[in-house]
């Protein structure tokens, strides 16, 4: 072989040498680039993860945030419906007499020594405003319980052991047991401080009163202010004179409600 031969095939041996590993370096360097790819590739995905995680952690917290406030507004939403909800749910009927004060009215009619029931008998927005109506729901009923609520919010009333209907301008007697005025605002019971008064109860066709208008009831009493508490009669056992004490202060009144129980006693 001649030397010009040797030469062309070592160079040219040298030269498939070189491709070789240039071949070897670009697969070594495309290699170790898919690498780094896969490895930031599983980094992105692993933040990803956590940051997903982290995202998940958090919805879980606010969400049993959320829970707690919820609860909470849940019980101070019950706890203020039923401080005001009316007894008498059922037919709705009571708007005047608040929860707890069943049993004030019990312990004001029989000194604690028994229980009652109040079955509704008469309420003006209902039925009417007109005195007429009260007597012709209540006439022939004993034990009864009488609730009024004034434009100024008071709530009051009376109770009775005998019916009320029109007594053709008469007065009643009866004795403090049988009759007495009360305020549910001021969880205050009044009674006359006579054995008998001579001026209990007195009713016409236009109005009721009982006591020297203590607590008098025009018919249509939620048009005009000719209804009023003047405590003429009832109070001074409990040195009470002053008109208008029911009322805040204001004598005279419109009503916004009236209602009438039977007492039933258990």
């Amino acid at each position: 072989m001649k030397i010009e031969d040797q030469s062309k095939n070592s160079i040219d041996k040298s030269k498939k040498q070189q491709q070789a590993d240039h071949s070897i370096c670009l697969g070594e360097d495309i290699y170790d680039l898919q690498e780094n790819q896969n490895d930031e590739t599983k980094e992105i995905k692993f933040r990803t993860e956590n940051q997903y995680l982290q995202q998940i952690q958090i919805l879980k917290e606010e969400n049993e945030k959320q829970k707690k406030i919820i609860f909470q507004l849940r019980n101070t939403i019950k706890y203020y419906e039923e401080k005001q909800q009316p007894i008498y749910q059922e037919n709705q009927f009571n708007q005047i007499l608040m929860p707890k004060e069943k049993d004030l009215i019990s312990e004001w009619i029989t000194q604690g020594g028994r229980e009652i029931s109040l079955q509704p008998v008469y309420r003006a927005t209902s039925d009417g405003f007109q005195i007429k109506n009260i007597y012709q729901k209540c006439s022939e009923i004993n034990n009864l319980i009488v609730l009024i609520q004034t434009e100024q919010n008071k709530r009051f009333g009376f109770f009775t052991n005998l019916e009320i209907k029109d007594n053709g301008y008469q007065f009643i007697t009866q004795n403090p047991n049988e009759i007495f005025l009360f305020s549910l605002d001021l969880k205050q019971k009044f009674t006359s401080n006579k054995i008998n008064c001579e001026h209990a109860f007195y009713s016409n066709d236009s109005y009721f009163s009982v006591g020297q208008n203590d607590i008098l009831i025009y018919t249509n009493s939620n048009e005009s202010e000719k209804s009023c508490n003047n405590f003429g009669c009832y109070g001074e056992k409990q040195g009470i004179n002053s008109g208008g004490f029911l009322n805040g202060g204001s004598r005279n009144f419109k009503t916004i409600e009236i209602e009438i129980f039977k007492v039933d006693y258990l």
